[in-house]
């Protein structure tokens, strides 16, 4: 039966949303352009009048409640219509703070500043604010940098092209910094840490068909998105040829960027990218702002253009498009934990019109087959060995193991990426082995450890982890925040596992009488502990809301605490081997036991997606992830 892709509105009357991002707390980041309002003296887009401060960065819960987190951004109105701002266009939570790029119409020429004065003093900036909200302030200039550097050369210049122009759109954590695309530079640029830009590749341009033959037209990057390989990629939204046939339908690519390299084409034959991503499978995610592309007569009229539409580039190459009637000039995409595809719709609208009763929106699509969406965590698993193998099920993809390698010590536990195609492996000697997106943030192998390493678990960004000891002792790694540990506390059983609460500032560790011990913001439910078990504890997860947490037994039994549900164990059936991990639905409606050899038994609305129970293994299954 085929699917049929379907569009929930999770929240409406925002102003040009483009693109958008899921934080650490599982909320939605949306970049807002602004209200498309021009003062008296707007006639060109160029004026001062044309500028306001009606900006802002978003928090949207998933449920669709909306809070102005940045407030007071720089927005210049089209004066046209009221449509078409540039204003806040990216925006990235990384490290506690929020990251936003604001668009610029008009720069000068020599010293790139922008032209807009006062109410403008942010437009071409990398800015960022604290991730409760606040104030923004500058943290880049790009127009500046493209002035001095102008690293494509003015290629495709032309009337209405300048040869020095600047117009930041998207932004990604990327290799320790941010990756910026930058639109009307048709170039990917990098700012570390400490604020200073450099370039990572410039595109090429694209040969569009006209009425009098084809010409080079500017590329126009709009899109960047880091792949399970480590590499970055970026969409383009394509040029327009000039009058007549010139358009960019079927003509727009994505490219692949390895630093030090020239830019490789990964995808063809798109149209007008507004967006990109991968999922946990490794599968590319492209958005189509409009699939008529740029010249579209239907844009030019009362009513609304061609649809766009979320295309997946399958890993054979084929093409599945998960949503399109509905997407009406969407801008950005992104793609949260439970395997959402969020998406920024009616982006050039704002709250106030022009069309009465439709605005900007943000949109969830919702597809009847989750386990082949675009899913982070649906239909799928990870299972992995002591000796490093990994071997993954459903909408999980591969990206690497450690077996067949040598290991110093064993590995003890596995970890996939909250928000990225990647996964974390960990040995009991606290060396950490990275796979896909998943960065290496640090390790314990080579140190001197009390006792052995036995649970690494993520921060809710992925951009760091915890790792804990058997006796109790935590390790932080990169955004990670210690909370306080067990370490030289004397425990009536060692510690076998920890699990991050959703916001990622704290933790619950899980003992094997079935102890539990809480730290930061993770709050205690109860636990077995002082209770006669049949057989130990072996691991347990927090509930996807922080409200409660459930442990499982090496026999399959469940226990719940909190708002953990129990759906049913496999306490009190003869198994093959040993239950070794649990992993709970993004619902909280059910959960999947894995045993030692891979053998996976599911319960509430845990999907069964296959299993290794009956096969050979080198050595057996230690975690689910």
């Amino acid at each position: 039966m085929p699917r049929s892709p379907s569009l929930q509105v999770v929240a409406s009357g925002l102003n040009q949303p483009h693109h958008l991002t899921v934080g650490p707390d599982g909320n939605l980041y949306v970049a807002e352009a602004g209200d498309g309002v021009v003062g008296a003296g707007c006639l060109t887009g160029a004026e001062a009048a044309c500028a306001n401060n009606s900006g802002t960065i978003d928090r949207i819960t998933p449920q669709g409640s909306v809070t102005h987190v940045v407030t007071g951004l720089p927005s210049v109105g089209n004066p046209g219509g009221g449509s078409a701002s540039a204003g806040a266009a990216g925006v990235q939570v990384l490290n506690g703070k929020i990251y936003g790029v604001i668009q610029n119409q008009n720069i000068d020429p020599t010293t790139g500043q922008q032209t807009y004065g006062p109410a403008g003093a942010l437009l071409g900036d990398l800015v960022s604010a604290p991730l409760s909200g606040g104030t923004a302030t500058s943290v880049a200039s790009f127009g500046p940098y493209e002035a001095a550097n102008n690293p494509d050369q003015g290629a495709g210049s032309g009337p209405g092209d300048p040869a020095i122009d600047s117009d930041p759109y998207n932004v990604v954590a990327y290799n320790g910094g941010l990756a910026v695309a930058d639109a009307a530079a048709n170039d990917v640029l990098f700012v570390n840490p400490a604020g200073q830009i450099s370039t990572l590749a410039v595109l090429p341009l694209i040969s569009e068909p006209t009425s009098g033959g084809p010409v080079m037209a500017q590329p126009v990057p709009t899109s960047l998105a880091v792949g399970p390989d480590g590499a970055l990629y970026v969409g383009e939204l394509g040029g327009v040829g000039g009058p007549g046939t010139g358009n960019d339908v079927g003509d727009a690519n994505v490219y692949r960027i390895m630093p030090g390299q020239a830019p490789t084409v990964y995808a063809s034959g798109l149209t007008m990218i507004g967006s990109i991503a991968f999922d946990q499978a490794g599968r590319l995610l492209v958005l189509e702002i409009d699939t008529a592309g740029i010249l579209d007569p239907a844009a030019m009229g009362p009513g609304l253009p061609a649809p766009g539409a979320i295309i997946r580039i399958n890993a054979d190459g084929s093409r599945t498009t998960l949503a399109s009637a509905g997407l009406e000039f969407p801008l950005g995409m992104t793609v949260a934990r439970d395997g959402s595809v969020y998406a920024s719709n009616f982006g050039v609208i704002p709250a106030t019109g022009p069309f009465p009763g439709v605005s900007g929106q943000v949109v969830r699509v919702s597809d009847p087959a989750p386990a082949g969406q675009l899913g982070a965590n649906l239909g799928g698993y990870r299972l992995a060995a002591s000796d490093g193998g990994v071997f993954t099920f459903g909408a999980f993809g591969f990206y690497g193991s450690q077996g067949g390698s040598p290991l110093n010590m064993p590995v003890v536990s596995v970890a996939s990426n909250p928000v990225g195609p990647g996964y974390w492996l960990v040995a009991s000697d606290g060396g950490v082995f990275t796979f896909g997106t998943s960065g290496f943030y640090g390790s314990l192998g080579g140190s001197h450890l009390n006792a052995p390493i036995v649970g690494i678990t993520p921060t809710p960004d992925g951009r760091g982890y915890f790792l804990v000891a058997a006796d109790g002792g935590v390790f932080t790694y990169g955004d990670a925040t210690f909370h306080g540990s067990m370490g030289g506390t004397h425990l009536n059983a060692p510690i076998v596992g920890i699990s991050a609460t959703p916001s990622g500032g704290g933790y619950d560790l899980l003992a094997a009488d079935g102890g539990v011990f809480t730290f930061g913001d993770a709050t205690y439910h109860g636990s077995m502990g002082g209770t006669h078990l049949n057989k130990p504890i072996v691991g347990g997860s927090t509930t996807p809301t922080g409200g409660g947490y459930d442990l499982v037994a090496s026999d399959g039994g469940v226990f719940t605490f909190g708002d953990a549900t129990y759906h049913g164990s496999t306490g009190g059936t003869h198994l093959n081997a040993a239950v070794v991990g649990i992993q709970i639905t993004p619902d909280n409606g059910g959960y999947l036991l894995a045993a030692a050899d891979g053998g996976i038994f599911t319960f509430g609305d845990a999907t069964y997606a296959g299993s290794l129970g009956g096969q050979k293994l080198n050595r057996p299954i230690i975690g689910i992830g």
